[in-house]
């Protein structure tokens, strides 16, 4: 029953969380009685720094593998306390509570807003290029023109791109252990690993700048030969492609940390 499912437990700053038998938490307030939550029933404990916490709490959720998290005065994650080797399980339970709120979709679409902007930040940085008078939604388009790359060519072979990575990042993923539970979802429509290769895939700009002239030959070639030389471009930036996708994917995670964190 979904009563039964653990959830999340939230203390306030002028509230204790004591340590009872069970084991359970027994949290007080003022004004308020006294709430008692089993272990068991608590899948982590968001605390503020000013909470009361008792002896023996928190190294009861450390027994339990129980994340507990502490806020700032402006409900922001301030610190936390992870178990050293977190289970699948675990972290399973905490994409599927993130996918189930309601401002789940808004707070991701505008992370993967950031993301991709973070990638062409760090392009225009990397030629060189003043983006202050660029307007947003047009920071690709206005990057390839000061490259010197035809914009419909260069959108194609960077679409081209992404959906190679789409299944490398996938097998590179799962090949370090993570769960296809952790990165997809085809209940509410999401896939980290395809929203990833949408800004990976813009690094290999820097390769269609500086090999204008071999992309300017393979334009003019038949549709087999400009697909194998997509792929031999994406095997020789495969390192460093991965390791961007790994990168996301640790924002990913600390992002994700702070949205559940937070009521």
């Amino acid at each position: 029953m979904i009563d039964e499912l653990p959830m999340p437990l939230y203390v306030g700053g002028h509230a204790s969380v004591v340590l009872d038998d069970g084991p359970s938490l027994v949290v007080a307030a003022p004004a308020h009685h006294p709430l008692r939550v089993p272990l068991a029933r608590c899948s982590r404990l968001v605390l503020r720094l000013s909470t009361n916490v008792g002896d023996g709490v928190l190294a009861a959720c450390v027994r339990q593998r129980i994340p507990v998290f502490w806020l700032n005065g402006a409900g922001q994650a301030y610190a936390c306390c992870l178990p050293c080797a977190p289970e699948a399980q675990k972290d399973t339970e905490i994409v599927r509570e993130a996918l189930a709120r309601a401002d789940w979709k808004e707070a991701y679409d505008a992370w993967k807003l950031a993301q991709r902007r973070l990638a062409l930040l760090a392009l225009a940085r990397r030629f060189g290029f003043d983006i202050a008078g660029w307007r947003n939604h047009a920071w690709l388009c206005s990057l390839m023109h000061r490259c010197g790359i035809r914009r419909a060519w260069g959108l194609w072979a960077i679409g081209q791109w992404r959906g190679l990575l789409v299944s490398l990042i996938r097998q590179h993923w799962s090949d370090h252990g993570k769960p296809v539970a952790h990165t997809y979802s085809l209940q509410h429509g999401w896939d980290l690993a395809a929203d990833v290769a949408s800004w990976v895939a813009l690094d290999m700009i820097i390769d269609l700048y500086h090999r204008r002239a071999h992309w300017g030959r393979v334009r003019a070639a038949p549709r087999k030969q400009v697909d194998i030389a997509l792929i031999q471009a994406l095997e020789q930036r495969k390192k460093r492609l991965l390791k961007l996708a790994d990168d996301s994917g640790r924002r990913f995670n600390t992002w994700l940390l702070d949205f559940i964190t937070c009521p």
